[in-house]
């Protein structure tokens, strides 16, 4: 079956697996509606002429969000799942219906794929509401550097730059260390419960506070995907707020370029709540600030030539792995502890975006032909092999529609 046709099946049935609420990432496994997830759905069925689903996977999430313009990573519509250990404490003490964390906001680039200014006129408040909330909340320091309080806020769950912040043994037990990580996030989120999820407090207690590269870069695309939709729904009318947008992304940008950037490594770094680069591992993450407008030439061109194109590191026969192959903790065998190593396609999508912007074409097409390979061959899956091109985990899985984009 051609790409798109069995990428637009998969949209459809993954949609009507919920009782035709939203589309699911993959039923059974991944039951509820994650907030990523959704929006790169919404782009995939905005691009094979399913808007209405496109829509509705966008409605679904607004329906959810907050006052202050926060809405949930992940929302259960009344569905448990048995494995689930972590949702006793992601719930606040008043909140049973989602979590109380958030994730990379890619629903500005989401409406505008969808691309119907009548219908995005409708939702736009709300839109700006949750990138507002990014700066006012998320920016503790003030620095213009968005920061996640939770791993999960990430979308990278266990992505081992993350490592040091929740256990210090790793490296002598290697065996205990998903039953370590899984006991250390649920204290912390068990003590974020005590703080009922307050975002504020949050930041007071300093348990987990990481200015991540890849959620940034995402949050900044995302204020100019924005500005254009203002621009074009409202035209000169909303020139202040289109304005305000355009600063906030330009800002976001400095802060990367001036506070994230290793000279000698010539590679961008998380910070962690000290404003100190987290040096200890190297991710994919770590090239997130190749899909920004404005990097700087020499910047973006020392990371394609040392990193992105080092069989050493992110150049494997099937790329970009989402930890880089001469890490320690990389690693394809696990299928439990998630982003150490194999091909996501949503990470593939963003990157061959930024490298095409930049004008590198031809790495570009040689990613988003092997992406394609993969996806052909062993079916939407959760993730793959970036060796073989094997299918890994979870089938039907739904953002892996991404590549019929390519």
């Amino acid at each position: 079956m051609e790409l798109k046709e069995a990428a637009k099946k998969l949209m459809i049935s993954n949609f009507e697996a919920t009782g035709r609420k939203y589309i699911t990432p993959s039923w059974p496994h991944y039951r509820n509606q994650w907030l990523w997830d959704s929006c790169f759905h919404a782009i995939i069925c905005a691009n094979l002429g399913l808007k209405d689903l496109a829509k509705n996977e966008i409605e679904q999430l607004l329906a959810y969000q907050r006052e202050d313009g926060f809405i949930p990573h992940r929302i259960y519509h009344g569905i448990r799942s048995s494995w689930d250990l972590e949702r006793m404490f992601y719930k606040s003490i008043v909140n049973k219906v989602s979590s109380s964390i958030t994730q990379p906001p890619v629903l500005a680039q989401a409406v505008e794929a969808i691309d119907d200014p009548e219908w995005a006129r409708e939702i736009m408040p709300k839109v700006i509401k949750f990138y507002i909330y990014y700066k006012e909340k998320q920016d503790p320091d003030g620095d213009s550097l968005i920061s996640i309080c939770h791993p999960c806020e990430s979308g990278r769950n266990a992505s081992p730059e993350f490592d040091f912040l929740y256990w210090k043994h790793s490296k002598l037990f290697p065996f205990l260390n998903p039953a370590i990580r899984l006991a250390k996030i649920l204290n912390m989120e068990r003590k974020y419960r005590k703080l009922d999820w307050d975002i504020a407090r949050i930041w007071e207690a300093d348990l987990f506070n990481v200015e991540d590269l890849m959620t940034h870069c995402i949050w900044v695309q995302g204020l100019r995907s924005l500005a254009r939709l203002v621009r074009k729904i409202y035209g000169y009318d909303k020139m202040d707020l289109i304005l305000k947008l355009q600063n906030l992304a330009d800002d976001g940008e400095k802060a990367v370029f001036n506070l994230c950037w290793d000279e000698k490594e010539k590679i961008f770094r998380s910070l962690d709540s000290k404003n100190r680069p987290i040096v200890n591992h190297l991710t994919i993450s770590n090239l997130y600030p190749i899909i920004l407008d404005n990097i700087p030439k020499e910047m973006i061109s020392a990371i394609v030539a040392n990193h992105v194109l080092n069989p050493k590191e992110f150049w494997t026969p099937y790329p970009i792995p989402t930890v880089s192959i001469s890490d320690s903790a990389f690693d394809t065998k696990s299928e439990w502890l998630l982003w150490r190593g194999p091909v996501w396609i949503n990470m593939n999508w963003f990157i061959i975006q930024g490298l095409r912007k930049h004008g590198y074409n031809d790495i570009a097409e040689k990613i988003s032909t092997k992406t394609k390979e993969m996806v052909e061959r062993e079916g939407f899956r959760e993730f793959y092999n970036p060796f073989t091109g094997k299918g890994m985990r979870v089938k039907k899985f739904g953002w892996s529609g991404l590549a019929a984009l390519m």
